[in-house]
C-alpha cells in the first residue's frame, strides 16, 4: 500500500487522515476595498498552506478563491 508520510496506514487498507478547510475571513469586503492587495495577500497565504500540506505528506484537493480543502 502506498501512503504519504505522516498518514497512518492500517493492515486492512484503512488510512487515518486529517481534513482541513480554510477560508479567509472578510474576503468579500476586503476585495471591495482593495482587490489587487487582497488577491496578493490571499495568494501568499494559500501558497504557504499548499506548500505546508505537501511538506507533511498531504495534498490540496480544491482551491476556490479564498478557500482551500
Amino acid at each position: 500500500m502506498n501512503t504519504s508520510p505522516g498518514v497512518q496506514s492500517h493492515g486492512d487498507g484503512r488510512r487515518l487522515a486529517a481534513i482541513v478547510f480554510t477560508d479567509i475571513v472578510g474576503y468579500s469586503s476586503r476585495m471591495q476595498r482593495d482587490e489587487t492587495g487582497t488577491r496578493a495577500l490571499a495568494k501568499v497565504d494559500l501558497d504557504q498552506m499548499r506548500e505546508s500540506a505537501v511538506r507533511h505528506g498531504g495534498e490540496v484537493l480544491k482551491s476556490t478563491g479564498d478557500g482551500l480543502l
